[in-house]
């Protein structure tokens, strides 16, 4: 969990797989709001690699899939700012 106050205020969350998922990685979402400027950032960091013999063979459709899901991640948090 991250939840920083300051001038810069930041939230977020992270989480990593577990030892028998398919793949090994990490993925972390924050919120960022610099008060002085009012600038709000949304920020996704992945990173993964294959971890068992199928999503080795299937890692290049891996990659389109998490790609899609940071694509569509930023437009739902563009709507939902938007709508305030």
């Amino acid at each position: 969990m991250l939840d920083e106050d300051g001038p810069i205020k930041r939230f977020g969350f992270a989480y990593g797989t577990l030892g028998e998922h398919a793949e090994s990685g990490e993925e972390r979402f924050a919120v960022e709001w610099n008060q002085a400027e009012d600038a709000v950032w949304y920020d996704i960091l992945a990173f993964s690699r294959p971890h068992k013999a199928l999503a080795k063979l299937g890692y290049p459709l891996s990659r389109v899939l998490q790609k899609r899901f940071a694509e569509d991640s930023k437009a739902a948090m563009l709507k939902a700012a938007n709508r305030m």
